[in-house]
Parts: structure tokens; sequence; C-alpha cells
């Protein structure tokens, strides 16, 4: 007669608990969000330097994970600059409704000058001239001196047909700032 090999029952037990302590484990990690322990001001740096560099994809990633990991409070400026930095790539890539969206989330969290200078452009590229004007005007009552503002809202005029508007405000810009090339109607 052959001799069974006989295991205790506490071995069944023992490997059964670690087995679910592990499968706990796994699923306390998957549930943690992406950005825990992510230093987000390092992270938003990354991104202006990728940005800068033309690392495009790597900087939208990185601008997309400081908004995702909602560590930045609202009214905070950096939390501007990100959602208007990611507007603008959003806009290079041609995804213009998402562009819309990052300069209104910008807006929302702190009214800037370049936010809606930047929201007019994409208006702009969506045939919106109407609603440029309006941001373009947002942008100059908080910013008075904002040369590029008017040279902006010149054009929107004229897409319009309003050639007048179009004259007073690249009169403006050059006033403003004599560099602004396409300031006169000649």
């Amino acid at each position: 007669m052959a001799h069974r090999h006989h295991r205790p029952a506490h071995r069944h037990t023992y490997r059964g608990l670690l087995a679910v302590l592990m499968l706990c484990s796994l699923l306390i990690i998957a549930a943690k969000p992406a950005t825990a322990g992510l230093d987000i001001v390092k992270t938003a740096n990354s991104a202006i330097r990728a940005h800068q560099a033309g690392d495009r994809h790597e900087a939208l990633a990185l601008y997309t994970l400081v908004i995702d990991s909602k560590e930045l409070n609202h009214g905070e400026h950096l939390l501007t600059y990100v959602y208007n930095n990611r507007g603008a790539l959003w806009r290079d890539f041609g995804q213009y409704d998402k562009a819309i969206d990052d300069f209104t989330h910008a807006i929302d969290n702190r009214p800037d000058p370049v936010s809606y200078m930047s929201r007019g452009n994409t208006w702009v590229d969506l045939g919106d001239d109407r609603r440029a004007i309006e941001d373009y005007t947002a942008s100059i009552r908080m910013r008075p001196d904002y040369a590029r503002a008017y040279n902006n809202r010149a054009f929107a005029w004229l897409n319009l047909g309003q050639v007048d508007n179009a004259k007073a405000d690249f009169a403006r810009a050059r006033q403003l700032d004599p560099s602004i090339e396409n300031l006169t109607m000649d």
C-alpha cells in the first residue's frame, strides 16, 4: 500500500488567506488614482518644458495629468495656466471644441486676458467671429494695452464686414505696439 502524504488542513487555509490578501492588495492599488503621490508642480513644470521643446504630445499628457489630479484649487493661477496651455495644444491639433472647453475652464477658474484672447482665436477658427469679438473685448477690458487683442479683434471685424471698427482697432493696436504686423488696411 502506497503511503499517501497528508497535508495538514491549516496549510490550505494559509494559502487561501494569502491569496485573498494579495487580491485585496491589488484591488486597493488599482483603486488609487494614477496621480497619487504625484508632485503636481513638478509635473506642471515638466509639461511646460515639453511644450516649449515642441514635444506637444508629451506636454498634452502631462497637462492632462495635472488637471485630472484635482490637486490644484479653484482660483490658482497655475490651474488657469495649465488649462490655457492644454487648450492651445488642442487648438494646434485641430480639436477646437476641446480647446474652447479648456479656455473656458481657464476663464472660469481665474479670468485672464490671454485665456480670453486664446478662446477668441479659437472662435475665429470655428468661424464664429461674433463670439471672438466678445472674447477679444473681454481681454481688452482686462488689459487695455493689449495690442494683439486689438489686432485680432480688427481681423474679426473685417470678417464681419465692419471695416470702420477694424480700422479703429488696427489704429489702436499700432499706437500700442508699432511692431505688430498687419496693422493697416492699405
